[in-house]
């Protein structure tokens, strides 16, 4: 079995100039997957745009359960967002607030995020009249076991991110990536199965992790060389948001500094020099 590359841009419709920026790299660069963040400020300009390219570049459901406004209110979901509406928890708060909540605590926690997942999924479904949807996730929150368990049953959902890169190094990852990219590698193994079982869809392997934030061409050949044969997802964030962007996402506990850090040119600049044959 050969390699086939996907190239994907995360962030897709959190801002105009997020989504402007990434469809420099869909219409003159490698990308041939965007994911679409529901609860962003561009939604809707981000579906305009994509509607205009449907023949060249597919589209993701980017679910999101960590940053920004949620899709349902308090109300609703009490146990993902505070009082105005957004999410509360990080990645590890989520994880945790799941494991070590009572058996009351854990049913709540699966019923609010599979609704959350649900009323994301059905702005796609709505705007797009799609049958079908392709969904990774913000932070890769799905990858959570229980979150995860939630999504593949979620109806429509034909094709799921797996997060197994292997290891390598182009120089030097964050001590932390190291460490959550093992874990990660564990939890994709079962996601794997789980999914398949379903008769979902899976990449291969995923690059794109361990320099998350800091990627080049390099660093994506360096990864796609040690993946294994299959469909390798390789990752890229390179949305830059502009000065007045991302009020809403600044009220929310949102790493607002990373839609403004200078590696998202870098990114895109890279992704220009990116072709495979």
């Amino acid at each position: 079995m050969s390699k086939k590359i996907l190239i994907t841009a995360d962030d897709f419709g959190l801002t105009r100039g997020i989504t402007d920026s990434i469809l420099e790299v869909v219409d003159n660069g490698p990308v041939r997957m965007v994911s679409i963040l529901v609860n962003g400020e561009a939604v809707d300009y981000a579906l305009s745009e994509y509607k205009k390219r449907m023949a060249q570049v597919a589209l993701a459901i980017h679910i999101n359960l960590t940053e920004g406004k949620a899709i349902l209110p308090f109300s609703v979901i009490p146990h993902l967002v505070d009082t105005h509406g957004m999410f509360k928890h990080s990645i590890m708060g989520l994880w945790g607030a799941y494991l070590f909540g009572s058996c009351r605590t854990r049913a709540a926690l699966r019923h609010e995020v599979r609704a959350e997942m649900d009323a994301q999924c059905a702005i796609i479904r709505t705007a797009l009249g799609v049958d079908t949807f392709i969904v990774n996730s913000h932070q890769h929150v799905h990858m959570i076991p229980f979150v995860f368990g939630e999504l593949i049953t979620i109806q429509r959902v034909n094709a799921v991110r797996i997060v197994r890169e292997n290891f390598f190094m182009h120089g030097v990852p964050s001590l932390v990536n190291i460490f959550t990219r093992w874990a990660l590698a564990i939890l994709s193994r079962r996601a794997t199965q789980s999914a398949r079982t379903r008769g979902i869809r899976t990449n291969d392997w995923f690059v794109g992790f361990l320099y998350s934030g800091h990627m080049n061409e390099y660093i994506a050949r360096s990864g796609i060389a040690c993946a294994g044969t299959g469909l390798i997802e390789v990752l890229f964030h390179p949305g830059s948001a502009l000065h007045e962007e991302l009020q809403e996402w600044k009220k929310s506990r949102a790493d607002i500094d990373w839609h403004y850090a200078s590696e998202r040119q870098f990114e895109r600049e890279a992704l220009k020099k990116l072709h495979f044959d």
